[in-house]
């Protein structure tokens, strides 16, 4: 179980569902984010 998942599950636990989560593995230097700007 990753770092994310845990995350997962706690925010589960106050309702907020798995698929209403961004989340991404990407270096935070990188400025361009597709994937971020479109769940934006």
């Amino acid at each position: 179980m990753g770092k994310i998942d845990s995350q997962l599950d706690a925010l589960a636990k106050h309702g907020i569902l798995w698929d209403k989560v961004f989340s991404e593995k990407i270096s935070t230097r990188i400025r361009v984010r597709p994937a971020f700007e479109q769940a934006l």
